[in-house]
């Protein structure tokens, strides 16, 4: 399932939106989960076992600015795609800094929109990765990560240059 999440203080830009990815996720049969939340602080006390796949982010934010949050979702090595979502040009260097994915300019465009999301399935479907449940958390490894996989009876023992995964 492809996470979605949408954080903008903003609830009217938060429902736009929402009702344009719903729209795309309809027509193009993805199946997809999406979770909304208005403030940066309201992002980071979900629950941190679940990495979205796409987070959408305003810049403009009550208390920590959307850059500030993309920031912490990089130190904990996210591999979530980020884009952001602004009224501005003012930040459009700094999305560059957290590795952003894209940066949409308010009001949005469903065109532009929809041009980005398809440029996110296509980086998707060349992205391969096992999502698994590793010691009770969804973990997702991407296949060119793996340098060897070996089986043990009925569990298998997943190898990255990093760390080995063990899992039924």
């Amino acid at each position: 399932m492809f996470s979605i999440i949408i954080c903008d203080d903003e609830i009217i830009d938060r429902r736009l939106l929402r009702a344009m990815l719903e729209k795309y996720i309809s027509v193009n049969h993805i199946d997809a989960h999406l979770d909304e939340f208005s403030s940066a602080d309201e992002f980071l006390s979900r629950n941190p076992d679940v990495e979205p796949d796409l987070i959408f982010l305003d810049i403009y934010m009550e208390g920590m600015d959307g850059i500030e949050l993309a920031r912490k979702i990089r130190e904990q090595n996210s591999s979530s795609q980020i884009i952001f979502t602004t009224s501005s040009n003012e930040f459009a260097a700094d999305a560059f800094e957290v590795e952003a994915f894209s940066y949409l300019r308010k009001p949005l465009s469903e065109q532009k929109l929809t041009e980005v999301l398809d440029r996110i399935m296509q980086h998707r479907l060349h992205t391969r990765c096992l999502d698994l449940y590793y010691e009770r958390s969804h973990i997702k490894i991407y296949l060119s990560d793996i340098v060897y996989i070996e089986t043990l009876g009925r569990r298998l023992s997943i190898h990255t240059a990093d760390d080995s995964f063990m899992v039924y």
